[in-house]
């Protein structure tokens, strides 16, 4: 028993520590990259922060770090499945929750952020009226905010679990 407990806990710590970071970049990433270029679109389009003018692809952090605390996220709950559900629930939500937001990222994000670059530099690709770029401008904020509280709900969740004292009992199996 104190091997899956070292397991999960070694994963949790991960997520943790992968976790914070992540998030507090995309506060960042919402509050200084995404407010120049959302002030007045479709004007301000044009300084997202994608194509040549950019030295660096956001991607590029984001990717490896969501997919450490996906991976340890899932380790902390498959390796602590046995535990009551008091305490499992601590590790679903992280695994659960991250994967969700990177299934958001990918269906709404990944659209959207071409769209609107495309339109942003005036591009034969583009598709969309200056009108639907401001409401998607407008929606690609709010969702961004799904993904930043998302973010943190997981990463309190795993920081809380690591902080309670594992549980003695084990769960019951199902009936």
């Amino acid at each position: 028993m104190m091997r899956r407990e070292a397991i999960t806990r070694a994963f949790l710590w991960l997520t943790v520590l992968v976790g914070g970071p992540l998030v507090g970049a995309k506060l960042f990433d919402l509050i200084v990259l995404a407010g120049a270029w959302s002030a007045h679109p479709p004007q301000s389009l044009a300084m997202m922060p994608y194509g040549k003018a950019w030295p660096v692809d956001t991607g590029v952090f984001f990717i490896p770090f969501s997919a450490a605390m996906l991976i340890s996220a899932f380790g902390a709950m498959v390796a602590g499945w046995t535990t009551p559900w008091r305490y499992r629930w601590l590790l679903c939500m992280p695994a659960l929750g991250i994967l969700a937001l990177l299934v958001l990222t990918v269906t709404a994000f990944w659209p959207m952020n071409a769209a609107l670059w495309y339109h942003g530099i005036g591009s034969p690709r583009d598709m969309i009226t200056d009108a639907e770029a401001v409401a998607m401008t407008h929606r690609w904020i709010q969702l961004d905010w799904v993904r930043i509280t998302g973010g943190a709900a997981a990463f309190v969740a795993a920081l809380y679990a690591l902080t309670l004292p594992w549980p003695s009992t084990i769960a019951p199996p199902p009936k």
